[in-house]
């Protein structure tokens, strides 16, 4: 029968349309991916980085559009190239130990361009490791010292971040992050095993493989806008290259800044005391797990140091991309002494202020515009400093 043969052929036409469908948009998802996917949940510990795996992250135009390729471990550590995937990280071979957010994981450089990198050419092999992944923070960061294992004489050098002490509006700041973990004291969170359910799984396959997914989700947002500042009416010319101490002038931040991350990374410009109770919850959680560690560190006889990374708007001219999309003037100049200052006095220990060396580098550009990563002058010039130290 006629109508029989034309369902047929129907069904065939679409199933035919489904495939050619299916193949493009694996291959457009496997050429395209710039690795938005590159995390594997994690009950605890919010996320890892996925073992035994590749990376490929497609820089912006504006920051050189390099599309870089990594690849991690067992250990889920960066390694050179593909052949060592399949391998696993003696940490106690050695001295120093980076841990750290992406920062610290660096898949926006070439991998010799890595702190690690040139500090073991520098001071020779087995110098440093790093060990890090975007958008951890010091619930993490105690797990992965757990995790290494370190033993005496070893060094854990741990870069704080300025967005782990965002009060407003951030989900990955630290009490924002702890919170549903409250009732878990720190010796209880394991590093290994994974909880990841099928559902994350499935995603994460999808958001790297699938352009469609990918498009839908990750790539059709709107454009960080890219104008003056005569095309932002209201929004003022933000200089605060000291720490401020005129909490009223806080308060207005507060008002005129309707972005919450946008006040937060002004309110890092102010002293401790100005800052309320969801600021100062974030310094609480940070010297509860201090305090964890560093009974570690006394009872396996290694020694810890912090860092500060001061986000990159210390600078008029660096960083404009995000200012813009983040209601600032192109040319403000926030600095982060703030914050960190507000960190020294909470663990009673010296922060190491990146913020200062990088003002001594005021002729270079040392971040990523639109990224906002350090770039590889920058990386040079944080492995310049803790060569000083670890050459000791």
């Amino acid at each position: 029968m006629n109508w029989i043969k034309k369902i047929k052929e129907v069904l065939t036409l679409f199933a035919i349309t489904i495939l050619i469908y299916g193949i493009c948009d694996f291959v457009l998802g496997q050429y395209l991916n710039d690795g938005v996917a590159y995390m594997c949940r994690d009950e605890s510990l919010h996320h890892k980085y996925c073992p035994q795996s590749k990376r490929t992250y497609k820089m912006a135009e504006i920051d050189g559009g390099a599309v870089i390729d990594s690849y991690w471990n067992r250990d889920s550590i960066r390694v050179k190239n593909k052949d060592e995937i399949q391998s696993n990280t003696d940490f106690h071979q050695y001295r120093n130990i980076l841990i750290g957010d992406s920062f610290i994981a660096q898949r926006q450089v070439g991998f010799e361009e890595r702190i690690s990198s040139i500090l073991n050419q520098r001071l020779g092999l087995k110098t440093a490791i790093q060990f890090g992944t975007g958008s951890w923070n010091m619930v993490t960061y105690s797990q992965a010292v757990k995790h290494i294992k370190p033993r005496k004489g070893q060094n854990i050098h741990i870069f704080l971040m300025s967005n782990d002490f965002f009060s407003n509006g951030y989900g990955m700041s630290n009490a924002r992050y702890y919170e549903p973990f409250k009732e878990i004291k720190p010796e209880d969170i394991f590093w290994e095993g994974n909880t990841e359910t099928f559902n994350s799984k499935f995603n994460r396959w999808l958001s790297n493989n699938s352009f469609t997914y990918q498009f839908l989700i990750f790539k059709n947002v709107p454009k960080k806008p890219t104008g003056s500042k005569q095309d932002l009416p209201n929004l003022p010319l933000v200089e605060l290259d000291e720490i401020q101490t005129d909490c009223e002038l806080l308060e207005n931040y507060r008002y005129i800044f309707k972005d919450k991350k946008t006040f937060s990374l002004v309110e890092h410009a102010f002293d401790i005391s100005c800052y309320d109770e969801k600021a100062l919850e974030n310094l609480y959680v940070l010297k509860n797990l201090d305090i964890y560690l560093t009974q570690i560190a006394l009872d396996n006889g290694f020694s810890i140091f912090y860092y500060f990374i001061p986000t990159g708007t210390f600078r008029s001219d660096e960083g404009k991309e995000f200012k813009i999309a983040k209601g600032l003037n192109e040319n403000s100049s926030i600095t982060s002494e703030g914050i960190r200052s507000a960190i020294e006095y909470t663990l009673s220990k010296p922060i190491f202020s990146f913020e200062k060396i990088f003002k001594e580098h005021s002729d270079e550009l040392l971040y990523f515009s639109y990224d906002g990563h350090w770039n590889a002058t920058g990386s040079a010039v944080v492995a310049e400093e803790l060569s000083k130290f670890m050459s000791k």
